[in-house]
C-alpha cells in the first residue's frame, strides 16, 4: 500500500517536468554564482572538476572530474569523459535545509559524458556531489527542485534514449538532506511506436510506467 502511494505521489510530481532541460541565456560561467558569497561558477565546479577553465566566450571546459559516486538508475559505466569536457550550461537553485542554506548546482555537457548532481553549503563549499547519468542523456528541467518540508527536498533528474522503435524514460528522484544525496527510488517510463497506415504516421502503440 505505501509503496502504491509513493508511486501515485511520484506521478502528480511529475506532471509538470518536462523531458529536456532549456538552456540558460546567461551561460558565463565566468560570473557569480547566485546565493554564495561571490563565488563564482569556476570557484563552485573546480571542487569537481580540477582544471576548469572558462574561455573569453563565457563557455568552461575542463579534463579531469573527481571520482563521483552514482545513485539511483545511473552506474560508474555511464561516466565516459574524456581530455575535453565542454560546459554547455549552469543552473542554481537555493534549498533550505534544517534552518540553512544549501545551493543544489547542475550543468550541461555537450556530449552528457556525466550527470553531476552537486550540493554546496551557504560559503560555497562542496558537501556531496554524485553521478545521476543512466542512459544516453540526462537532463534537469522544470521544477527539478521540490521541497520536502523542513529537513529536505527531492531532485528529479531526467534519464531518456530513444531507438526506430521505442523511447525509453526515466525520472530519478533523489532526497536531498544537509550531509547529501540519496536515491529515493525511479520511475521508468517506457513508449513503443508502430508505423500507421499513411506514410511517415506514427501510432502509439504501448506506453508502460512502473515505480523501482
Amino acid at each position: 500500500m505505501a509503496r502504491r502511494f509513493v508511486g501515485l505521489l511520484v506521478l502528480a510530481l511529475l506532471v509538470s517536468v518536462a523531458p529536456a532541460a532549456a538552456a540558460l541565456d546567461d551561460h558565463d560561467f565566468g560570473g557569480i554564482a547566485p546565493g554564495t558569497a561571490a563565488k563564482t561558477w569556476v570557484d563552485l565546479l573546480a571542487q569537481i572538476f580540477p582544471d576548469i577553465a572558462v574561455d573569453p566566450r563565457g563557455y568552461a571546459t575542463a579534463s579531469k572530474v573527481l571520482d563521483l559516486r552514482s545513485i539511483g538508475a545511473s552506474d560508474e559505466s555511464w561516466i565516459q569523459c574524456g581530455d575535453a569536457i565542454k560546459f554547455q550550461d549552469r543552473d542554481a537553485r537555493p534549498v533550505r535545509l534544517a534552518g540553512r542554506d544549501y545551493l543544489i548546482v547542475t550543468v550541461m555537457i555537450e556530449d552528457d559524458c556525466v550527470g553531476p548532481l552537486a550540493l554546496f553549503d551557504d560559503a560555497g563549499k562542496l558537501v556531496d556531489a554524485v553521478n545521476v547519468r543512466g542512459d544516453q542523456h540526462v537532463s534537469f528541467s522544470g521544477d527539478y527542485v521540490r521541497p520536502l518540508g523542513p529537513e529536505g527536498a527531492l531532485v528529479i533528474a531526467s534519464l531518456w534514449h530513444d531507438n526506430s522503435s521505442q523511447s525509453y524514460d526515466i525520472s530519478s528522484l533523489v532526497l536531498v538532506r544537509p550531509e547529501g544525496f540519496s536515491s529515493i527510488g525511479d520511475v521508468l517510463a517506457l513508449g513503443s511506436r508502430r508505423c500507421g497506415d499513411k506514410s511517415g504516421e506514427l501510432l502509439l502503440e504501448e506506453a508502460t510506467i512502473s515505480v523501482v
